[in-house]
């Protein structure tokens, strides 16, 4: 689409979107998630969503932004909103600490993945790895494929969200 076309957004409000679309692909409730709360731990695995899922916020908007000002401006609104919110929960630093943490690990799995990244290994399957990793499920198929499609979803959610807007 042509950019002079696209809706024009204030990056503060591209940041506060990404909050919405995240809280949104947070309250995914599968009959899979569920038998898997039970072992993990109900609390656990909504923190993991909710990790996962600002993860695939900030990698949408690196890809769809680029190396840009807009990026930057998106993405220092983004993560103030999510400092505000570790405050609402707990102590703000723990928090975040713990997101920043996430966001490294993920980060990590799609940088070096164990297998190359190339044809049937895509990099959400990395990702869903990761996830069940992190859940306490290492190797769980289900787990992983799970991880894989809540990423998948958010993912592109934003990248469709973020592609659609002229940030101004």
């Amino acid at each position: 689409m042509f950019s002079f076309l696209k809706k024009k957004i204030m990056s503060f409000d591209v940041g506060t979107e990404l909050l919405k679309i995240i809280g949104e692909f947070s309250k995914v409730s599968t009959k899979a998630l569920q038998e898997l709360s039970e072992v993990t731990g109900r609390e656990r695995l909504s923190n993991e969503i909710l990790y996962l899922n600002i993860f695939a916020a900030d990698v949408a908007v690196s890809l769809a932004l680029g190396n840009s000002r807009a990026k930057e401006a998106v993405r220092e609104v983004f993560h103030k909103h999510l400092v505000q919110m570790s405050e609402k929960y707990t102590s703000a630093t723990a928090l975040y600490d713990q997101i920043l943490d996430r966001l490294e690990a993920y980060d990590k799995a799609i940088r070096f993945p164990p297998k190359p990244l190339g044809e049937g290994y895509p990099i959400k399957q990395a990702v869903g790895e990761t996830f069940a990793e992190l859940c306490g499920m290492e190797g769980n198929a289900l787990v992983i494929w799970q991880g894989s499609f809540i990423f998948h979803g958010t993912y592109g959610s934003v990248l469709k969200f973020v592609q659609s807007v002229r940030i101004v």
